[in-house]
């Protein structure tokens, strides 16, 4: 109503009298210069609600964003030659770059092998059975403890191979990655034996935890980016 009110040609604007505003009173000659202030600053108003929401649907395509494409190297594909510990810790951490917390350190892998977590480097390298593990720990770890995943490690070595299992892994990952962050429509439920039950349900509570620190992450940037702006329409 106020813009709409604000569309008479300031030139119409009586030249004296006053004008009651509240308990304030503005000449004829002040109100060209304070309709087209208030007209300012509704526009403007008006500018960062309809950017607010626009922000609020940019979020959800950045957190969407995250696990878009995923894919994990299967098995056969992991490097054939051994790693050193340096660089099977960027091999693994470079596929998990989107994931606040899903990350591995030199001194955390090293405490995996002094746990008998993962077997000892042959002379100083990791094959690919031990990055296969690693693979699954960097992703577990925000939801279990280390006794617990060794405990996975153990009933799954009973019943497939270590590239069995990893494949399987990467399988479970990212179907639930994809219906977690909405690009997937969620899969009619199915008869599990009990290691592919547990690992599904670690695997999609660890994917639950990737989902909301994204959502936090992509809220406090959009927070910051408003605290710069709203000061500058007031």
């Amino acid at each position: 109503i106020l813009l709409q009110s604000f569309r008479r040609p300031l030139t119409n604007f009586p030249k004296c009298g006053i004008l009651f505003h509240g308990q304030k009173c503005f000449c004829g000659k002040q109100l060209p210069c304070l309709c087209t202030k208030t007209t300012f600053l509704l526009a403007k108003s008006a500018g960062a609600r309809t950017e607010q929401d626009t922000m609020k649907a940019e979020t959800k395509l950045r957190v969407a964003a995250c696990a878009a494409g995923f894919a994990l190297p299967r098995y056969n594909d992991l490097p054939s030659v051994g790693l050193y510990l340096d660089q099977t810790v960027q091999f693994v951490n470079g596929y998990f770059r989107s994931f606040c917390g899903v990350e591995l350190t030199p001194s955390m892998v090293s405490n995996y092998v002094k746990k008998g977590v993962i077997d000892h480097p042959i002379r100083k390298k990791y094959t690919r059975d031990q990055i296969a593990s690693l693979m699954y720990i960097a992703v577990s770890k925000t939801v279990l403890s280390i006794e617990n995943i060794d405990t996975l490690f153990k009933m799954q070595r009973e019943h497939c191979s270590a590239g069995t299992a990893y494949d399987i892994f990467c399988e479970e990952l990212e179907t639930s990655l994809s219906v977690v962050f909405g690009s997937k429509a969620a899969q009619p439920e199915t008869t599990l034996n009990d290691e592919r039950l547990l690992l599904r349900s670690t695997i999609f509570a660890a994917v639950n935890k990737m989902y909301l620190d994204c959502c936090f992450d992509a809220l406090r940037q959009e927070q910051a980016l408003w605290s710069d702006i709203l000061p500058d329409l007031a």
